[in-house]
Formats: C-alpha cells, structure tokens, sequence
C-alpha cells in the first residue's frame, strides 16, 4: 500500500466540515461542484472563474445540475459570487471565492480532529506512514518483477499501474484514472499493460504515452501476449505468464 503524496502540486484540500456538516444540505451535486472549484481556485485568492460547461464536463454531470449546486452553495455562504464581462457589455463566466464555512468562523478547528484508525494500534499486520516518516527505498519497486507482484497482490490494479507510470514516465503527461484500466484490456491485461510500461521506460515516447502503449502492442500481434520480462533489463529475457 502507498500512502498519497502530500506535495501540494497537483492537489487541492477542502475543509472537513464540507462533508460532515454541508454534505446532507449540498448533496453529492454541492460536493463534486465545490471541489471542483477547490481545484481551480489560486492557493493565495482562493478565486476562480471556471465556466459551468466545463464544471459540468469535469464533474460528469448536466449544466442544470451545476447551476442548482453553485446557488445552493452561494445561499450557505461557502462561496461568493461576482458576475465578470467583456469589455463589448457580453457577460463571461463568473468569478467565485472560497469563503470559509460559517461553522468555522465560530468554531475555530482543532489541531487533530481525525481519530484513530480503527485496529492501529492492535493490529500488527496494519502499517500507517507517519507524517514525518519520509518514504523508504522499500517501498519502490525498483525491477519488473517486483512491479508485478505488486499488481498480481493489489486488487486495486489502476493505482499500482498509475504509480508505476510516474514513477518510471516522471516527465510523463497526466493521465485520467479510467484510461489505465480502458488500455489494460485493449492490450492484453494488467500484465500485458506493465510489461509494456517496463520495456519503453528506457525511451519514453513524446506525448500520449498510452497510446503509444497500444500502437506497439497492435504492431506486434498477439503472440507475445503471454510473455513477459524475466530478466530485470527491459527488453532482455521473456517467459510464460
């Protein structure tokens, strides 16, 4: 298991009482359009002025939807609302603030409001990172095989293959978390899919580099489906799956 990275780039935070006290009265429309707009929003402004179509693409859901949602947390005071326009009168999309809940404002959160997790501490078999503890070389595989087993042990395949991508593509482009699991099945398995990341990682392509993934495996057949990596430099050595 592989704590999250708590780097601040490509991340975004929302209050807890977000979910605890607001979630009943936004509904998962208020949460997915609030945290939404957490993602956009500058760290230091806490503004940003997304349009509602591109709200409604990133969040999966109608425009109606989005509009009810921005109101509802326009009404709760989460967030502030200033019309924009272009300079020609034609209005543009809005500019929202995040606005600290009013909860907070009376009732300053404490230090540490998370509990325990259950079986912690009686667990012995139960391994939780520390804040302070920084990752160890342990917890990165650093061949083929151990990248395998990892996948073959984890049932959520999709976050060792994503790990696996940004650890071997570190310059690699983003990737939507659905698109993992789409390329596996097209090339052949979670194995397939691995051993493909392996064999590339020395000459990493320039651009998409799933797709590039399924152009070499469509370019070479299926008879090397079941074949994969036994040597621990890409490209050297095969055997059966």
């Amino acid at each position: 298991m592989y704590i999250r990275d708590k780097r601040i780039e490509k991340r975004f935070f929302i209050d807890n009482v977000i979910i605890r006290e607001y979630g009943p009265k936004i509904g998962p429309y208020g949460i997915a359009v609030y945290c939404a707009l957490c993602m956009h929003a500058n760290i230091d402004s806490q503004k940003c002025w997304p349009g509602m179509r591109l709200i409604a693409e990133e969040i999966g859901a109608s425009i109606g939807k989005v509009h009810e949602a921005v109101h509802v947390l326009e009404e709760l005071k989460l967030i502030d609302i200033k019309e924009r326009y272009h300079e020609n009168g034609g209005q543009t999309s809005n500019m929202y603030t995040l606005l600290t809940p009013p909860s907070l404002r009376e009732h300053p959160p404490i230090q540490n409001e998370h509990p325990p997790i259950q079986g912690e501490r009686n667990n012995p078999k139960l391994t939780i990172l520390k804040e302070q503890d920084p990752p160890t070389a342990e917890q990165v595989p650093v061949s083929f095989q151990e990248w395998r087993n990892l996948i073959k042990e984890n049932k959520n395949k999709t976050a060792i293959v994503m790990r696996m991508y940004h650890q071997l593509y570190a310059d690699g482009e983003e990737v939507e978390y659905g698109r993992v699991g789409a390329c596996a099945k097209r090339v052949g398995g979670w194995g397939r899919l691995a051993q493909l990341l392996w064999e590339t990682s020395t000459r990493p392509p320039i651009g998409d580099v799933f797709s590039y993934l399924q152009a070499i495996h469509k370019a070479n057949g299926p008879q090397r489906r079941r074949l994969v990596p036994k040597d621990l430099t890409p490209g050297r050595g095969y055997e059966p799956v």
